[in-house]
């Protein structure tokens, strides 16, 4: 009687294994019948918190990602209205003109420090707002008291 390929090769490694009898041909499909569904189980739960967990993780990254982008353009939102607040209205602009001329010059500089208090009361991160010429000669501050300009050297 002739075996074919297969038969020869199952009987090789059944020799191998030691599974000439049918007590241990039973134990080893047996424990196949057991690790087989375990293995595979826990491939399988691997691999889906596996997703899981990415998943989550890009999630969390979008999220964080949103947030960051909300605070910078919050942030940006106000260095704009800071800019707009402090570039050089009409309110500056005239009290300047009215101080040149003798008349009107403690009033404009009444109404130019009254403005600079109103606009450093809506920023407290200021101590003091001033307002110099190009000599550098204080025209109008925010604070209470006025006291000498320190500039740096080279300021006009």
């Amino acid at each position: 009687m002739r075996l074919s390929a297969v038969e020869q090769s199952v009987s090789k490694h059944s020799r191998r294994l030691r599974l000439d009898s049918i007590r241990s041909r039973i134990m080893f499909f047996a424990l196949l019948a057991t690790l087989i569904p375990s293995v595979t189980t826990a491939w399988l739960s691997y691999t889906r918190i596996r997703r899981s967990i990415n998943l989550k993780v890009t999630q969390e990254l979008e999220s964080a990602s949103q947030q960051g982008s909300r605070e910078v353009d919050l942030w940006l939102k106000d260095r704009v209205y800071e800019l707009r607040v402090f570039s050089i209205p009409n309110t500056v602009t005239e009290n300047v003109e009215g101080m040149r001329q003798t008349r009107t010059r403690s009033a404009a500089q009444r109404r130019l420090s009254d403005y600079l208090s109103n606009v450093r009361e809506r920023f407290p991160d200021y101590v003091e707002l001033l307002i110099v010429d190009p000599q550098g000669r204080l025209l109008a501050t925010s604070a209470r008291q006025i006291r000498p300009v320190r500039l740096p050297l080279g300021w006009s």
